[in-house]
Formats: structure tokens, C-alpha cells, sequence
């Protein structure tokens, strides 16, 4: 896990960069207590809505981290998956509107929505990537992200 780094001075800051088995997963927590919703216009993209507030720009911000961390891994390995999450450690209600069935994750445009217990079981699963190339494309970002 690398926490707080920057790719470059002009960027903001990405909260958590988690290298699992399953890939490198770009983090950004949000400590909101309001209500956590999706809408979905007829035509246009879905909407993240946070009492009531539009925050669908969070996700652009995320998508540009996800690219930044995505150019680093190919130095090591372009086949290795790399995806964002948002993780909301206070929601005072859960994802209401749009929520898909209970056995699913709620995903806006891509990412997961995810509590803190829901994140980490993503980032315990199993996948292609072994010990050692976890550990080469740690330090390929290290090196890539300073702390800031």
C-alpha cells in the first residue's frame, strides 16, 4: 500500500495505491456522513450525488489517477490490470437510489463504490500476480509517486 502520493506538482494528491494479487488498485476515500446516491438520466452518463450535491467530478479526478497509475505499471507490465475504487468510510445511509441487488456492487461510471470491509475483501482476492511481481511493480511506483 502507498498512501497519500502525488504523480506530479500540478495533480492532486491520490489517497491509497494498493498493489494486490488481483492488480494495482487506485483508492480515493471520501469521508462523507450524507447520503451516497447514483442517478441514471435517461440519456448521459450516470450522476454521484452526496446529499444531494453532484460530485460526479470526483470521478473524473479518479479516472485521471487511474490513467497516471496505469503509464507507470506498463514500465513493468502493460498486461496488468489496474482500476479505481471510491471508498466511503461514513456514509450515513448505504448507496440508496440505483442500488443494484443485494449480491452486487453499486459501480458508477466503472468504479466500485465501496465501504472500507468491501474494499479490503477485493484487495485479498486471488490473482495472476506473484509475490515478487507485486513487489517490482511497488517499487516502480514508488519511485513515480512521491509522498506528498
Amino acid at each position: 500500500m502507498l498512501h497519500d502520493r502525488v504523480p506530479d506538482p500540478e495533480s492532486q494528491g491520490i489517497d491509497h495505491i494498493a498493489v494486490a494479487p488481483s492488480g494495482v488498485h487506485v483508492i480515493d476515500t471520501r469521508r462523507r456522513t450524507g447520503r451516497i446516491a447514483v442517478t441514471r438520466p435517461l440519456f448521459g452518463e450516470a450522476r454521484l450525488r452526496i446529499d444531494g450535491r453532484d460530485r460526479t467530478a470526483v470521478l473524473e479526478r479518479l479516472r485521471a489517477q487511474v490513467q497516471a497509475v496505469a503509464d507507470a505499471v506498463a514500465e513493468v507490465d502493460d498486461a496488468v490490470p489496474v482500476q479505481g475504487a471510491l471508498c466511503f468510510v461514513n456514509p450515513t445511509r448505504r448507496l440508496v437510489e440505483g442500488a443494484p441487488p443485494l449480491t452486487r456492487t453499486l459501480n458508477v461510471c466503472g468504479f466500485p463504490l465501496l465501504a472500507p470491509r468491501a474494499l479490503a475483501r477485493q484487495l485479498r482476492r486471488g490473482g495472476p500476480l506473484s509475490e515478487a511481481r507485486m513487489a517490482a511493480i511497488a517499487a516502480v511506483l514508488e519511485r513515480r509517486f512521491r509522498p506528498a
